[in-house]
């Protein structure tokens, strides 16, 4: 639906997925929340926005606040849960795409499938509205999530950082229909995830750390567009900084190859960041 003027958001959705999988558990629970109301926001800054020859003298600048609240526990691994989500996007060169807010409201299925791994299916009615165009599209859409956080101390890295060096697996990947809000995309399904492995040394005689990293995310979708087939593998370096018990700021730099399934395309170059989160 598109309209000109951003209207109230009306949602009343019900899940209906629930898979059974196997995973092997982890040594920590990492940063996932439990069943309790909580509110999580996050953001990043990034310079240039990507590596595509467009965007070479684009920066972007985002921020989320999504909270969650307990409707139904199951047991001790799921639970039925009720959210709010709120965003603002905004890019240097106002693309219209690039430079919007968005809301949404909906019911998750969430089930941790290990101490590391969580698993979350539900619905939601998502809004956006276009701020230079002053366009409006909302649309309902289905989704399926998988988040991973995993924290060890393999032998190997028993001598560094005064034995307090940890090797760290975190990820995501989601699967959402319709791919996107706009009117060409509701026959579109979407299939997109990061997943980053990083050595993380925390910093003697501070509460810094710093994280080398390898990190590769992708895109996939139904209709072959260029921008949503690729996958991305890159190299880079983050400076780890609290930001009370659970939040913490994160500077970064990463060098990084895009490679587009569709064209063949392959672009690269690097990429400064800030980016942030935190629980409340």
């Amino acid at each position: 639906m598109k309209t000109r003027q951003p209207g109230p958001i009306i949602y009343c959705s019900a899940v209906v997925a629930l898979v059974t999988i196997f995973c092997a558990s982890a040594p920590d629970a990492g940063p996932f929340s439990g069943v309790e109301k909580s509110t999580l926001v996050w953001g990043s800054f990034l310079a240039p926005n990507s590596v595509r020859s467009g965007d070479s003298q684009n920066a972007k600048f985002e921020v989320y606040a999504k909270t969650s609240f307990p409707l139904l526990t199951i047991n001790e691994k799921t639970s039925v849960q009720a959210y709010s989500l709120f965003a603002l996007v905004r890019d240097s060169q106002k693309l219209d795409f690039n430079s919007k807010i968005k809301a949404a409201i909906g019911l998750e299925l969430r089930h941790q499938l290990s101490k590391a791994v969580r698993l979350s299916f539900g619905a939601k009615l998502d809004n956006e509205h276009r701020i230079y165009s002053s366009t409006t599209y909302s649309a309902p859409v289905a989704t399926a999530d998988l988040s991973v956080y995993k924290s060890w101390k393999p032998a190997w890295l028993s001598h560094l950082s005064e034995g307090k060096a940890r090797l760290v697996l975190s990820g995501w990947s989601n699967i959402r229909y319709p791919a996107a809000l706009e009117p060409a995309e509701h026959d579109n399904v979407l299939l997109q995830g990061a997943f980053k492995a990083a050595i993380v040394f925390p910093m003697t005689g501070t509460k810094l750390k710093l994280a080398p990293f390898l990190s590769a995310s992708f895109k996939k979708d139904g209709k072959g567009r260029a921008w949503n087939n690729y996958v991305e593998p890159a190299l880079g370096l983050d400076l780890k900084i609290p930001i009370g018990e659970r939040g913490e700021l994160v500077m970064g730099a990463k060098t990084l190859q895009q490679y587009r399934f569709g064209t063949g395309e392959t672009q690269s170059g690097a990429i400064g960041y800030v980016s942030w989160y935190k629980h409340f």
